[in-house]
């Protein structure tokens, strides 16, 4: 693959430079031979410099020079990394050059958006205007932070699935030396703790605010630590001179600042450092201080992770979801609030000791090659021949409360996500119940009858979006199966069978299912140009039991949103344990509660509703157990806190297919005890499993982890990690791949 990286770059000076410098060796390696990327930079002067080619400047001759390189380079992508601010001048031939590469059918055009909710915040309705039209050129747009997300949707109107979310990427040092004390020498910094402010200097940058902190704590007897302001104004060129000299005045209005305070002996500026000190000047600090009033992300604190330097920051932009439960966070602005935790965070060895531990697992999974394995892969989804439409059908679909239904609702946003087209096509209930949905939802009038909506309008529906359709079946209830059969039939269409959990016999139609299993739903699966099974031993069966032929039978797991990956989780309840699921005799509740009555201590909290609640309540009150408290439905956002304030989770479940909650749960750090069924025990996500008729096992095992802190840390990180590979947007490719398999079989 041949990519083009249109960039600022160094040896200029500039954040969003060094981030595509480390972008483009990250892609080397993990890219190998396959990836090859062109670097075409910015330069004043118009001068490349070793590794760069065509050379974008305020010269008329450039722009057609660029323009003719990335046409003639048959490249597959061209990467634009971009604020508003670097190509304010350009932006007229640049939106004319990836225009008429765009029009002629090209490469595949994206861009990185650095600063796009800080432009927002900057130029008001002119930004609105701007990226609406501007974001037209592009395939994709990659954004650091949901929020900056959320701008391009809610106020810039973008398309949600033109938009992908990756995550900005720690910093690589090249000298990895500590030399602390040369540092200190040179500084005259002394034997005082260290708080270091780093980067250009800009307005927004609110080191006044920093300034003003450490007067209080002075004003307030504090001990004071030394204050390294390390940085100094963006050079600029031309018009943007009159930027560099606001800058400037605003450097001086802060050394004045300074000398106010009475702080000169406390404040020092530095100017610029050198990378080779980077890391020692980083591993120094016993914190960094961001106080931002405006960002969308900051290339600072991707560097202190990487160094594992504890750091307060603004709750601003993309600062306070990075630090989420792993950092410390102050109202921007706010000089008494940073005042506060600057004391405590100084006093508190064992705080910034846990904060360093945080960061160095926060690092691992934010590595730049992670990032740049995410951005290979989907180079790769919006270079792939696409089918013209996906079309999910499931009886079900949020707000009505299920795992398939989330599954179905998460794969088809990935899918959006790689540029497939999809559409869903569901049932309307429950009914007056809104739900924002993200991709077209067609939700059909229906009448439920044991637990299966008739949708009477969903044979028409099938037949009006067939045309270049491959028909993704949700198998989970009975009428939808053989009607998607029926129309992919009577037209020729493919269909995929997803088989979420191999049902059994309950309520009083029960003694049906059989039957309905073995003469219509195994006419259907048979007929499937594949059936997709969660784990080995539910694969082997289905082969089993529906006869389906061994190649068509592939197994896929589920997946978990990025959402969800919250690490190191913040226990405030310890002995909280935790379950989520349907009320229902498979879940198998009961065995739990039983064994509450030996865990006094323990509390259980029951997050989901079902038929068996009355049931389940009324077990709890025989047992006289004040310890289980049963909370009704809870929306994502919910369950992801009472997740976070756990100390366990429990599925006693009698069977399974491959619950999202345990996903859910592993990202989250969340370990899980659970039944020792094969289901279970494939998914390879549990932490300790326990028969699941026993409660005195189950009594037994979670006493002994609850007792146990060590043993619920480690557990808690291993959660992770083994999550971190069942991510949606990398599953995704798996989904792509069988679809293109199956859309190339001649029809």
């Amino acid at each position: 693959m041949r990519v083009a990286l249109v960039s600022v770059y160094p040896p200029r000076r500039d954040g969003i430079g060094d981030y595509a410098a480390k972008l483009v060796a990250a892609l080397g390696r993990v890219g190998g031979s396959e990836t090859e990327v062109d670097v075409y930079s910015l330069a004043r002067d118009g001068v490349g410099q070793d590794g760069q080619r065509a050379i974008l400047s305020m010269h008329p001759r450039s722009w057609w020079r660029l323009r003719r390189e990335l046409a003639v380079g048959r490249y597959e992508v061209v990467h634009l990394q971009f604020d508003l601010s670097t190509y304010l001048l350009l932006i007229g031939p640049l939106f004319i050059i990836l225009g008429t590469l765009r029009i002629a059918g090209g490469p595949q055009i994206v861009a990185t958006y650095h600063d796009a909710y800080a432009d927002r915040k900057l130029y008001g309705w002119l930004s609105v205007a701007f990226y609406n039209v501007f974001t037209r050129l592009f395939h994709r747009v990659y954004v650091h932070s949901r929020l900056a997300e959320n701008c391009l949707v809610e106020q810039y109107h973008v398309p949600y699935r033109k938009i992908r979310r990756i995550d900005h990427g720690t910093f690589d040092f090249a000298d990895q030396d500590r030399n602390h004390e040369e540092l200190r020498r040179r500084w005259n910094l002394g034997e005082s703790p260290v708080v270091l402010s780093f980067g250009f200097i800009y307005k927004s940058k609110g080191i006044e605010v920093l300034i003003d902190a450490v007067r209080l704590l002075a004003d307030a007897g504090r001990p004071l630590p030394r204050v390294v302001v390390a940085g100094e104004p963006a050079e600029r060129h031309g018009i943007f001179r009159v930027f560099q000299a606001r800058n400037r005045q605003y450097l001086e209005g802060l050394k004045v600042q300074v000398r106010d305070a009475g702080l000169e002996e406390v404040i020092t500026f530095v100017g610029y450092v050198h990378d080779a000190d980077l890391h020692s000047l980083f591993t120094l600090a016993d914190v960094v201080v961001l106080p931002y009033l405006v960002v969308d992300q900051s290339g600072v604190l991707n560097i202190a992770i990487a160094a594992q330097t504890p750091v307060i920051a603004s709750e601003v932009g993309g600062l306070g979801e990075t630090l989420a439960d792993v950092g410390i966070v102050v109202p921007p602005g706010s000089s008494a609030a940073l005042a506060r935790e600057l004391d405590r965070v100084l006093a508190s060895p064992d705080l910034r000791a846990r904060l360093r531990d945080a960061y160095g697992l926060m690092a691992e999974r934010l590595s730049t090659d992670n990032v740049a394995a995410a951005m290979v892969e989907d180079y790769r989804a919006i270079c792939r021949p696409r089918p013209r439409r996906v079309v999910q059908v499931s009886a079900f679909y949020p707000p009505h409360l299920g795992g398939q239904e989330s599954v179905v609702e998460q794969l088809s946003r990935a899918l959006a996500r790689a540029d497939t087209e999809v559409v869903v096509v569901s049932s309307r209930l429950p009914s007056g119940s809104g739900h924002p949905d993200e991709i077209l939802v067609q939700r059909l009038w229906a009448r439920e009858v044991a637990h299966t909506p008739l949708m009477p309008g969903l044979p028409v529906a099938l037949v009006r979006r067939a045309r270049g359709a491959l028909f993704h079946l949700h198998t989970g209830q009975a009428f939808v199966p053989e009607t998607v059969g029926l129309v992919c039939a009577l037209l020729g269409r493919p269909y995929v069978s997803h088989i979420h959990l191999l049902v059994r016999p309950s309520g009083r139609l029960g003694r049906l299912l059989p039957t309905y299993q073995r003469v219509v739903l195994g006419f259907v699966l048979r007929r499937s140009a594949a059936v997709v099974c969660l784990t080995e031993d539910m694969r082997r069966r289905v082969i089993r039991a529906y006869g389906v032929a061994p190649d068509r039978a592939v197994v896929m797991p589920n997946g978990v949103d990025e959402d969800w990956f919250v690490h190191p989780r913040r226990v405030a309840q310890p002995g909280e344990i935790l379950f989520v699921g349907r009320l229902t005799a498979q879940k198998n509740l009961g065995v739990v509660i039983r064994a509450m009555a030996e865990l006094p201590d323990a509390r259980l909290t029951v997050i989901g509703e079902g038929e068996d609640l009355p049931a389940l309540e009324g077990l709890a009150a025989e047992l006289g157990l004040a310890n289980v408290n049963f909370v009704g439905r809870r929306v994502p956002t919910e369950v992801r806190a009472a997740m976070l304030r756990a100390s366990l989770l429990v599925l006693p479940s009698t069977h399974e297919g491959m619950p999202l909650v345990l996903l859910e749960a592993g990202a989250a750090g969340l370990p899980v005890v659970a039944s020792d069924i094969p289901e279970l025990r494939d998914a390879g996500l549990t932490s300790r499993l326990v028969p699941p008729d026993d409660p005195a096992a189950w009594a037994a095992a979670l006493r002994d982890l609850l007792g146990d802190g060590l043993a619920l840390d480690e557990m808690s990180a291993d959660t992770v990690r083994r999550a971190s590979s069942r991510r949606w947007d990398y599953l995704v490719t798996q989904w792509m791949d069988l679809y293109d398999r199956i859309l190339a079989v001649p029809r």
